[in-house]
């Protein structure tokens, strides 16, 4: 079968610092400018598989709200791949920090959470002729306790896993951005590389997550390029759809997913190729309580 790619090109040129971050936060306020301060600091820095954009359609995140006013236009029909797929294959988009990162915050008893969602406008079959759909939305949550990351809440095939941050496996960046390794076919979130992709890619830790040597590596800067979710009276009309056919009969989008910030589960097991393993809580630090 041909595979049609939709291919996004950007003019736009944004700087990337990689210093060392060191920004202090001051105590917590009642204020949007605040929200984006703490949402920037703790933003992580995702790692795509080395043959994202450059296999078949082993995509990259897009924008959400482009891809809304698209399909509003050209509707998605079941059936009709590949001559319909939108999706990113231009990584230049991505490192350049021309895709939003879309995050929400929340401040609790037990600290303060951002839960961090990209968009992507196609998934491809994992190899077992599943897993295949247009449009879908994956994401990460941080937990900041005293102005310091403490958690990682990574987000995948249906499963989550907590990591701590005093995990020596968790990598962090540029004054604690947290590391996110992205599934190359279903996009799921892991805090390490590995999964042996192939027919494979099915299995809970199988995604492929193989980004090659360190100065190779296909980087998104997150905190470059974040917007905030709401569901408030001028908030564009993509963040508040709650029709089964807004995202392509996919998924439905962050907002109305109905998401309790303080009060999200730190693991939740999703059972795998081998029987008996429980998915995320094999690898999850904290199992039995809240994130």
């Amino acid at each position: 079968m041909k595979c049609v790619h939709t291919f996004l090109f950007f003019t736009a040129i944004l700087a990337i610092s990689c210093s060392e971050d060191e920004t202090v936060i001051s105590p917590p306020k009642d204020n949007l400018a605040y929200e984006l301060e703490v949402a920037k600091k703790f933003a992580p820095l995702l790692v795509f598989d080395k043959e994202q954009g450059e296999t078949s359609h082993r995509c990259f995140p897009m924008d959400a709200g482009w891809y809304f006013e698209v399909r509003k236009t050209f509707p998605y029909e079941n059936g009709c791949e590949p001559e319909c797929i939108i999706e990113n294959m231009d990584y230049l988009s991505v490192f350049l920090g021309e895709i939003p990162t879309y995050y929400q915050y929340s401040a609790c008893d037990e600290g303060e959470y951002v839960i961090y969602w990209w968009f992507y406008g196609y998934q491809c079959d994992c190899g077992w002729g599943s897993g295949e759909h247009p449009a879908d939305w994956e994401r990460i949550a941080v937990k900041i306790e005293k102005g310091e990351l403490a958690r990682v809440l990574y987000f995948q095939h249906g499963g989550q896993y907590t990591i701590l941050a005093d995990n020596s496996e968790l990598q962090q960046l540029y004054g604690g951005h947290p590391v996110v390794f992205v599934g190359g076919t279903q996009h799921g979130s892991y805090h390490k590389t590995g999964g042996g992709g192939g027919m494979g890619a099915c299995c809970y830790f199988e995604d492929w997550r193989k980004p090659g040597p360190y100065a190779e590596w296909k980087k998104m800067f997150t905190w470059e390029n974040l917007v905030r979710l709401s569901l408030d009276e001028d908030s564009p009309e993509w963040m508040k759809c709650e029709g089964n056919g807004c995202w392509s009969y996919c998924c439905p989008g962050p907002m109305v997913r109905g998401i309790d910030l303080c009060d999200m589960i730190s693991c939740i097991g999703y059972h795998s190729c081998t029987a008996g393993e429980a998915g995320g809580c094999l690898w999850s630090d904290v199992i039995e309580e809240r994130f």
